[in-house]
């Protein structure tokens, strides 16, 4: 789930929702107002962080991302590319009457398809050379279906491919494929349709989970997550209307209330657990989940309420702003240093010392998610503003 960008970010003053750089990136920039508001870039930081902590890159940040339950952390990316893409859509909608699809989608593919698919030849070249043969893993990534490989259990994406991980870009390009023309059709309608989805996949997925079905069904399907980018959209709608705006910035005026809010966040990530290891997977999805998903959702909202409070001015500190920007990246590379045949070369080249290690593929994925970021990403984002 992870697209990254940077653009402006908006405040919930007086404007519009506006531009976004979805990369999972937008920001919201008051009217007439040239302020950068880089939270949402520290916000994904985070969320990266947490997800390699829990992918174990090493004994310091795998205990940080095991405390929290880092892999939670697609799950506030979820969030935020519904907000993002949705504010993006409903500016376009202002300002012009309407929003051009040919425009979003040119926009989306150059944000997202030349990084994934530089990864994807990278790894098919790798898994020649490692004399595997599995083909059919990136025949699914490749048409953005590993979350229906996953969920369907065809078996076709194996984990000795390295692509399991694309489940989530799966989702969020399904995703991109269906909003912007229901968007379209239901118009003033959107808010109402949203909230029936999200209580719509609140109860199939709780039909699903009394049904015996596997955590990893309900973990990864279109169906079963659609509700956390709803979630994002409906903070979109919901802040295109001022009085909520001026309510919402009166409300987290008091910084108290902010603090409070990512406690509960943090406290509820902690004991949240995770689903393939559930014993009671009712309580998990039917309360746990649904209240870090909310946790989440008004903690993005207190941070666009109070875009100078010192949480979001933590969050636009320049090293979690440029890891933000790296997050896409972040997320594609960052399965290479865990393949067993490069693992034992960073164990032979630091002396199995853990920490050493951990510092080394920290190293590694960043220096890959820094030649896509500048190499490919960024050459083909400046084409962007030809479809704006």
């Amino acid at each position: 789930m992870f697209s990254v960008g940077s653009e402006s970010v908006p405040s919930i003053t007086t404007a519009t929702l506006v531009q976004d750089r979805l990369a999972v990136n937008s920001v919201v920039v008051p009217q007439g107002s040239s302020a950068y508001l880089p939270f949402l870039d520290g916000l994904r930081a985070i969320s990266i962080l947490l997800v390699l902590g829990f992918h174990q890159l090493g004994p310091i940040t795998g205990w940080l991302g095991a405390q929290l339950n880092g892999w939670v952390g697609v799950d506030l990316f979820f969030i935020i590319s519904g907000y993002l893409i949705t504010s993006i859509l409903l500016r376009e909608r202002e300002k012009r009457g309407s929003f051009s699809l040919k425009n979003f989608y040119m926009r989306r593919w150059l944000r997202i398809c030349p990084a994934y698919y530089a990864f994807l030849a990278f790894m098919f070249v790798w898994m020649l050379f490692r004399r595997q043969h599995d083909f059919s893993a990136f025949a699914v990534a490749g048409f953005y279906l590993t979350n229906l490989d996953l969920s369907a259990g065809w078996g076709l994406c194996t984990a000795a491919s390295g692509l399991l991980h694309t489940w989530s870009l799966s989702v969020e390009e399904q995703f991109y494929l269906l909003c912007p023309g229901t968007l379209k059709i239901v118009g003033d309608k959107a808010l109402k349709l949203c909230l029936g989805l999200i209580a719509a996949v609140y109860c199939w997925r709780l039909y699903l989970v009394a049904a015996g079905a596997s955590w990893l069904r309900l973990s990864v399907g279109l169906d079963t997550k659609l509700d956390s980018i709803m979630l994002g959209v409906v903070l979109a709608i919901v802040l295109t209307n001022q009085s909520i705006r001026a309510r919402s910035e009166r409300l987290f005026a008091n910084s108290a209330l902010q603090y409070g809010v990512l406690s509960g966040l943090l406290i509820s990530c902690h004991f949240l657990g995770h689903p393939g290891t559930e014993l009671q997977p009712m309580l998990f999805w039917a309360v746990k989940l649904p209240v870090v998903l909310l946790f989440m959702t008004v903690f993005l909202l207190s941070l666009l309420a109070q875009p100078e409070s010192k949480t979001a001015s933590f969050l636009s500190s320049k090293p979690l702003v440029w890891i933000g920007r790296l997050s896409y990246s972040l997320y594609l590379w960052h399965v290479v240093v865990n393949f067993p045949c490069t693992d034992a070369i960073f164990q032979s080249l630091c002396h199995h010392k853990k920490l050493l290690m951990e510092l080394a593929k920290y190293a590694t994925c960043f220096g890959f998610a820094a030649s896509s970021y500048y190499l490919i990403e960024k050459p083909f984002l400046k084409l962007k503003g030809k479809f704006s």
